[in-house]
């Protein structure tokens, strides 16, 4: 398989947003077949995991702390989603 180069525009979260949506959710969408919520949930949290490790190394602990602690801030207290948990 020959990778294609893709072009992503917009703003930068319109950017990270796109990258996410079109390169890494086929992925999980692929495997959230062959494995159990608990394991899906693990993928997810490795990509989180590695976005974080990605600023701390970009800004420093630190502020990668307070990015990430803002973002489940800002997550935790917004609307509900509308889809069900997996169980």
């Amino acid at each position: 398989m020959t990778a294609t180069p893709r072009l992503f525009e917009g703003s930068p979260a319109d950017i990270g947003a796109e990258v996410f949506c079109q390169v890494v959710m086929p992925i999980i969408r692929q495997s959230s077949h062959q494995l159990s919520a608990n394991d899906l949930a693990l993928v997810y949290i490795g990509f989180i995991g590695a976005a974080y490790g990605s600023m701390a190394a970009d800004f420093g602990q630190p502020t990668a702390n307070v990015l990430i602690l803002d973002m489940a801030k800002t997550m935790s207290e917004s609307a509900p989603l509308a889809k069900e948990p997996l169980q």
